[in-house]
């Protein structure tokens, strides 16, 4: 009988927590937040193909990430 009450519990629980879910998902802040993010995302990419690109000591046979780390440890020098 514990199992039988525990089991209705849980599917109860679980019921309410996947609708909870499904209406967040369904929110205009919801979409919104995806939207911004999406934005971001986009414009930092943007901003680093600028920065690869605009790199005087990038190699057309280098990878971007080998690029990004000479730059990224370039920044630390000069920082420092």
């Amino acid at each position: 009988m514990q199992i039988l009450l525990s089991f209705l519990i849980g599917y109860f629980v679980g019921a309410k927590a996947v609708a909870s879910a499904r209406a967040v998902a369904e929110s205009d802040e919801f979409h919104s937040l995806l939207q911004s993010l999406r934005s971001h995302a986009a414009a930092t990419l943007h901003s680093l193909g600028d920065l690869l690109d605009e790199a005087p000591e990038a190699i057309t046979g280098d990878s971007v990430v080998a690029r990004v780390r000479r730059m990224m440890e370039q920044s630390k020098a000069t920082a420092s």
